[in-house]
């Protein structure tokens, strides 16, 4: 019988930001949600955007909205390719996609 005992090593060190960083009064970051459902249908804030025309309507709302954050929330059963349009049209728009907060639900009922 051989038996090792392994000391916990440290591989990644993460500088995670502290609440201070988040300061701000209540309600002055403006966040529009886009929503990406199980079919790949889009909704910008709450309304229905056609197919190809997100570009579009993602500029004209930074337009009326300089400051707004777009958030993107794609039903777990969107598909990666579909995801993968949108986030080249939010680039297209002139969003910077790297820094647009990306939220998949997930469910777990699903037998995928």
């Amino acid at each position: 019988v051989h038996t090792e005992f392994k000391h916990q090593v440290n591989v990644l060190k993460l500088d995670l930001p502290r609440t201070e960083h988040l300061a701000g009064e209540p309600g002055e970051r403006d966040s529009v949600l886009l929503e990406v459902g199980d079919d790949g249908s889009l909704a910008l804030a709450g309304k229905v955007v056609e197919g190809g025309s997100l570009t579009q309507a993602v500029r004209e709302l930074l337009a009326q909205r300089p400051g707004a954050r777009v958030q993107v929330c794609a039903a777990g059963g969107a598909s990666m390719a579909r995801f993968i349009e949108v986030m080249d049209e939010l680039s297209a728009a002139g969003l910077p996609v790297e820094e647009v907060p990306v939220r998949i639900e997930y469910n777990a009922g699903r037998g995928r």
